[in-house]
């Protein structure tokens, strides 16, 4: 007896022979699955990896500051920062007594600001380095800014971005070196009314020798101490570039060209607001400031008035 069934495929049963399997249709069937769950797994490993890069960091942008007396101003280098693309501040507050934490009291409570009271002497470098090692793993990148300090993006509105763009473009690359551009006090005697950023318009050359300077954006899992308030020793084969991906060591970058990032510098403001930031001294060393400071910082030479295009809504939020 024999029994012929066709099937996408030969199935024989013979007399005194063992059922022969339809090998053509049982291995596309098992090469579907196979490929079926390897798809599946994939693709949960995928959203997995996303998953978890998105969460390892809840936020993109943040900055550190250490702050004593200067709460006539916090609130106008948040908000503007916020409008660029920062998400988190963290605040020291170096014995002020202005009523620091009262005016941040709103950041506060909804997070956007984490306050620290931090007394002492000589404590910026200090304060940076526990911000490091406190939050290095809740945002991808840190930034070490004073309030004096406004971080532009020249060419857009998003400060994480140009950031991102220059940082990613080498894997040995751990952060990027922003270069200064002070201002002067426009030949003002007395503090004006309104915004720092609409007040002071007129700043010094591009070559003016103290536009060398830098501040630091970086990933702060590759930083393992701050040399100065300005530059960073990173793990050993990272380093800092300029917004052209040329390498930086120490606190200066020469002829820094600004076309990408800048940093407005109010150094001096009016006369009468410098006197106030003489009294409060320095964070970094144990020195006085002096009045020669002022004049030879009071550089109004251009006038550079970059930003004007975020006075009129930052006015509405300050």
């Amino acid at each position: 007896m024999s029994i012929t069934v066709i099937m996408g495929g030969n199935f024989k049963m013979d007399d005194n022979k063992e059922i022969q399997k339809p090998k053509g249709l049982w291995w596309k069937l098992v090469s579907f699955f196979v490929v079926m769950c390897i798809a599946v797994f994939g693709a949960y490993k995928f959203y997995q990896a996303e998953s978890v890069k998105k969460e390892s960091y809840k936020d993109n942008l943040s900055f550190v500051a250490i702050v004593k007396n200067e709460g006539p101003y916090i609130k106008e280098w948040i908000e503007y920062h916020k409008m660029v693309g920062v998400d988190r501040f963290y605040i020291y507050d170096n014995e002020s007594t202005d009523n620091l934490e009262g005016i941040l009291s709103d950041y506060i409570k909804s997070g956007e600001v984490v306050y620290k009271y931090y007394p002492g002497k000589i404590k910026q470098l200090p304060a940076y380095q526990e911000a490091i090692k406190d939050y290095k793993d809740q945002t991808k990148y840190m930034g070490f800014i004073d309030i004096d300090e406004f971080v532009i993006p020249v060419n857009s509105d998003n400060l994480f971005k140009e950031v991102d763009e220059i940082i990613s473009k080498d894997p040995k690359n751990a952060g990027v070196g922003i270069n200064w551009r002070i201002y002067g006090s426009s030949g003002l005697e007395e503090k004006p009314e309104g915004l720092v950023t609409e007040n002071y318009k007129l700043r010094a050359p591009d070559d003016f020798d103290r536009n060398k300077h830098i501040k630091t954006i970086c990933n702060p899992r590759l930083a393992l101490d701050s040399l100065d308030p300005h530059s960073f020793n990173y793990q050993e084969g990272y380093h800092c570039v300029n917004e052209d991906g040329q390498e930086i060591y120490g606190p200066f970058n020469e002829g820094g060209k600004c076309q990408k990032l800048r940093i407005n510098h109010y150094f001096s403001k009016s006369k009468e607001e410098y006197m106030q930031k003489k009294i409060r001294g320095f964070a970094d060393v144990n020195a006085e400031r002096t009045m020669q400071a002022f004049y030879e910082h009071d550089r109004n030479d251009v006038y550079d008035y970059i930003m004007e295009r975020f006075v009129k809504t930052l006015k509405t939020r300050v």
